[in-house]
């Protein structure tokens, strides 16, 4: 079985973030799943949590945080372009 874990970061030290890697650890470790994880926003950022050398981490590298620099019609033009790259990144992921 194939699962995919679409998510923001797993950068923080969170909720969230440590119950995403869980159940990906244990899927993966106790069930022998192909588990996939994308993040948006990882950049060069560390995994808080460990994952299981089984679980495959894709990060598409958007940087949404950056749109906010900019303001009115800028601002709303910039997130376009950024939801267009993550459609287009998110598709292309190799988990067949």
């Amino acid at each position: 079985m194939k699962i995919l874990y679409v998510t923001d970061a797993l950068a923080i030290w969170g909720g969230t973030e440590r119950i995403i890697v869980d159940k990906a650890n244990y899927l993966a470790g106790h069930y022998g799943y192909d588990v996939h994880v994308v993040t948006a926003n990882q950049g060069g950022h560390p995994v808080a949590y460990p994952l299981h050398p089984s679980v495959i981490h894709h990060d598409l590298s958007i940087r949404f945080h950056l749109q906010y620099q900019y303001g009115g019609i800028k601002r709303f033009i910039k997130s376009r372009q950024m939801y267009r790259l993550y459609e287009e990144r998110l598709v292309t992921i190799d988990i067949y």
